[in-house]
Formats: C-alpha cells, sequence, structure tokens
C-alpha cells in the first residue's frame, strides 16, 4: 500500500492521501495521482495532424487509460507560427481549445475566427473544425476531447 496518510474530502466514498511523492486522490477504492510532473508526460511530434500543416507538438497531460470519466484526450499542443490541424468533424463527442498564448484562426463549420489567449472554443455534435497558428508566435493551448457515452 503506497498511502502513509489520508484527510477526508466530501462526499462519503471519497477521500485525499499522501503518499511519499505528491497527493493521490481515492474514490469508490480506486486510487488516482493528482499530481503530475512535467516530464512524467508523453511528448509527441504529428505531422500533418488531421490533414493539416506542418508538425504539432502534443504533451499528453493525462491519458484516455488513465483517466476514468468520458474524456479521452487531455493534453497541451503546441502549433509553430503556420502549422494547422487540419478539418475535422466530433461525432458522439466534443471537444473543447483554451488558448494559453499567440493567435490562432479557427474554421468553425466554415466560419473563420481569430482566436488568442484567454479564448476557448467548443466543438461538437457531429460540428467540425479546424485551427491555424498565425502571427509570429506559436499557438499554445490546452484541447480536452469528452465523449457523450
Amino acid at each position: 500500500m503506497f498511502l502513509t496518510t489520508s484527510d477526508v474530502c466530501s462526499g462519503p466514498q471519497r477521500r485525499l492521501a499522501r503518499d511519499g511523492e505528491g497527493i493521490c486522490y481515492v474514490f469508490l477504492g480506486v486510487h488516482f495521482r493528482m499530481i503530475r510532473k512535467s516530464e512524467e508526460m508523453e511528448r509527441e511530434i504529428r505531422e500533418r495532424m488531421r490533414g493539416g500543416n506542418g508538425a504539432v507538438e502534443i504533451r499528453h497531460v493525462f491519458r484516455e487509460d488513465q483517466l476514468t470519466g468520458k474524456a479521452r484526450l487531455f493534453a497541451h499542443l503546441r502549433l509553430p507560427v503556420g502549422a494547422s490541424i487540419g478539418f475535422h468533424r466530433h461525432e458522439g463527442e466534443e471537444e473543447a481549445f483554451y488558448i494559453l498564448s499567440g493567435r490562432g484562426v479557427v474554421d468553425d463549420n466554415g466560419a473563420k475566427h481569430e482566436v488568442t489567449a484567454g479564448d476557448a472554443v467548443l466543438t461538437g455534435g457531429g460540428a467540425g473544425h479546424a485551427i491555424e497558428a498565425v502571427g509570429d508566435q506559436p499557438l499554445e493551448m490546452i484541447a480536452v476531447i469528452l465523449k457523450y457515452s
């Protein structure tokens, strides 16, 4: 058992516990690590992601198999200027982008919108989108995909 101490959290089935490396969350008897260091996150480069241009750097904050909810992606994306994620649809799910820095142009079912730090985009229910990094610095964002069932 990796738990050494525990604290009560809200709800009868939940509690927080500390191990030697950080805080874990216990829900219905299953242990979840709440703190994940950047160096522990898997990184990948995708060329021409979804038919887009250039290379997109993906840092998987959590992989689908590390999440117990209906999320299939929780990642930090970095698109160099001129790189893009090609147009694609979200059937049976929705994708949220939260822009951290840089500028982008989102194709929201054919309508183009500029986005900057602090903006958010939500696409789902069969709708589609694409995004391209524009301006003079890379576009960085958090992407989360949530499944409907």
